[in-house]
């Protein structure tokens, strides 16, 4: 046999077995069951080489491929469809971090678990932990080099909610390249496209009028449709502001505008190229790319303002369509009704219950002897006191959680970067 049909011939049990995510003894198992069919021919030894353009059919299994097609109810597919590459695209959450693993946040691999051999899948380029937003994913290594390769040049385009105006005079230094102090080395040159004022309502005016009550999708869409309304309606403006990068190094976009003077609330990655986040894709969804979708990625595209605002509304409206995952503490108050004033009520609520047991107990005991009531007031003092140590800790212990660096290398020793 030539060694180019040798290319386009492989075993019946690994097809098998790559097709439906079972092992290579599954898969022998399952063939000699009687369960596979190819060319319309039940093959029922495992070791039988077959073309990758034939077509193949296994009992139970199925397949959200656009190419496969439908027969008698069963779905075909050709044994080249074991080897494909996928490349997904994923509406990453907040609070998730792209590491394999990490002790105080999930990971983003968690996300695709119920996938074909997730273990084969890895995100493209990293997204820190408080940024949301397009990511892409696939088992196409050389695909992922060519999108990360800052020799690629690939287009990152990112919306941010600021604290305070972005100053014009930014716009020409963001183009000369800005120097950071605690960079060695200039950024690149990159966009910064400067948005109306209320271009957009924050994110948590938005999920507000969600969370009041359940709505039809079509009436969470009129409500985001709706934003600059919204947003004037607020006594405090919104500022957003949209760069795009080409390097992606560490907390580029965020150290970009800090040297500008402001601050970034939120940051969300919305368009790689040309490939935008779509609207319909809540946080923590996927959805398989075909390969003339994907390929936007590595094409170029410049973004007008109102192209821009589009984006943020349909990132806004997946928000809505969205289950409540891990959100920042604004949002969650909005979303679940938690937060610093439910803790504070709660506290409060725990106080009150504590001092009506005391109460109650102090009048029970009001006949006893005097010195065992001292004794007794004294017993608890100390139990208070203890209470209120354990509370210290717990509460430094939470500060502690909440002021951790990120910029601190993860337990790869990778850095974490945009």
């Amino acid at each position: 046999m030539a060694k180019s049909d040798t290319k386009e011939m492989q075993r019946l049990d690994k097809c098998v077995a790559h097709l439906t995510g079972l092992s290579r003894q599954g898969a022998t198992k399952l063939i000699k069951e009687g369960a596979v069919t190819v060319a319309g021919v039940v093959i029922t030894d495992a070791k039988t080489k077959v073309s990758l353009s034939m077509p193949l059919v296994i009992a139970g299994f199925s397949s959200d491929s656009e190419d496969t097609k439908e027969a008698q109810g069963e779905r075909i597919v050709t044994a080249a469809d074991a080897f494909k590459k996928r490349v997904y695209i994923l509406n990453k959450p907040y609070g998730y971090v792209c590491s394999s693993r990490d002790k105080n946040h999930s990971v983003v691999s968690s996300l695709w678990r119920g996938e074909l051999h997730p273990e084969r899948l890895q995100a493209v380029g990293r997204l820190d932990v408080d940024t949301t937003g397009l990511l892409l994913v696939t088992d196409d290594g050389a695909l992922n080099h060519e999108l990360t390769s800052p020799k690629k040049n690939v287009a990152k385009l990112y919306v941010a909610r600021l604290d305070r105006p972005v100053p014009e005079s930014a716009v020409a230094a963001f183009v000369a390249g800005i120097k950071h102090p605690e960079e060695s080395q200039r950024y690149q040159s990159a966009k910064l496209l400067i948005l109306p004022e209320n271009a957009a309502p924050a994110t948590e005016q938005v999920l507000a009028p969600a969370s009041s009550a359940a709505s039809a999708a079509s009436a969470a869409f009129a409500a985001v449709a709706s934003s600059a309304e919204i947003a004037s309606t607020e006594s405090s403006p919104t500022y957003w502001a949209a760069v795009t990068v080409h390097e992606g190094r560490f907390h580029e976009v965020k150290r970009l505008f800090e040297v500008v003077g402001c601050e970034v609330l939120e940051l969300v990655r919305v368009a790689l190229g040309a490939l935008t986040l779509p609207s319909t894709l809540s946080l923590g969804q996927m959805q398989l790319l075909s390969k003339e979708q994907w390929r936007q990625a590595l094409e170029s595209h410049d973004f007008t303002a109102d192209e821009v605002v589009a984006l943020i509304t349909a990132y806004q409206y997946s928000l809505q369509s969205s289950a409540p995952m891990y959100l920042p503490p604004a949002w969650m108050q909005l979303v679940l009704g938690v937060g610093s004033t439910a803790a504070a009520a709660a506290s409060a609520d725990a106080a009150a219950a504590s001092e009506a047991d005391a109460e109650a107990e102090a009048a029970a005991d009001s006949t006893e002897d005097s010195a065992l009531q001292d004794s007794a007031l004294t017993d608890i003092d100390e139990q208070d006191d203890l209470v209120d140590d354990d509370d210290d800790d717990d509460d430094a212990a939470d500060a502690a959680d909440t002021e951790v660096d990120f910029d601190e290398l993860d337990e790869d020793g990778e850095l974490r970067i945009y």
